[in-house]
């Protein structure tokens, strides 16, 4: 991915009531997430950051753990515009689930920090759920003779695992998975960064190591 000049901010609209509630971001950041992805695995390049846990744009009193009900999409004029006529984004407006901010595709101001936002996986493998898939998958690795770990140490090791504390998690994305369609938790983790990097991101839209999106 070049270093992107054009970015589009989305922003969740209340499904019900005077304000969206944390159901309803949730649940329409990961319609956009998933429209994104697809966008990414059909040869598009797009990254992503949120406003509200940037500090280049974040509020005072705003809380840092909540993902925010703004998400900014950046890439070239190409790549957003032919995402905001996708069905499934496209749908999102339609539906009144969100709206663009402007007049859709702007351009990234001249001044400008530079923010990552990477998945944090050390995070995810230290949760309930990916022990349990991880040891399901070790299960059937051993039951089928494929590795050389025994049933009742991998029994043991999911014991051991589950009993360590966890502390305050970081935030987190719920995402689907274009090839399994099980859904998961993308937590993140949020660095300023010096500049662009070399532009890998990830078929979700987040940056790789070494990458890192305009911060305004």
């Amino acid at each position: 991915m070049e270093a992107p000049k054009h970015y589009i901010e989305a922003k969740v609209l209340p499904l019900d009531g005077a304000a969206p509630s944390g159901g309803d971001v949730a649940y329409i950041l990961s319609r956009i997430m998933w429209a994104v992805h697809m966008h990414i695995v059909e040869g598009h390049q797009i990254g992503i950051t949120f406003p509200q846990l940037d500090p280049a744009s974040s509020k005072e009193g705003e809380d840092k753990f909540f993902l925010g009900s703004r998400m900014r999409l950046f890439g070239t004029a190409n790549s957003l515009s032919s995402l905001i006529i996708r069905q499934d984004f496209a749908g999102l407006v339609h539906g009144g689930a969100l709206t663009i901010k402007g007049s859709g595709i702007q351009d990234v101001p001249a001044e400008h920090g530079w923010i990552s936002f990477c998945r944090d996986r050390r995070t995810e493998q230290n949760t309930p759920a990916f022990v349990e898939r991880s040891t399901q998958r070790l299960l059937n690795r051993s039951a089928e003779g494929k590795c050389k770990i025994t049933q009742t140490e991998i029994k043991d090791r999911r014991l051991k695992l589950l009993s360590r504390k966890e502390g305050a998690l970081p935030p987190y994305i719920n995402v689907g998975s274009g090839s399994t369609r099980r859904k998961f938790r993308h937590f993140l983790s949020v660095q300023k960064a010096s500049g662009f990097g070399d532009g890998s991101i990830t078929t979700y839209g987040m940056c790789k190591p070494g990458t890192a999106m305009p911060s305004f």
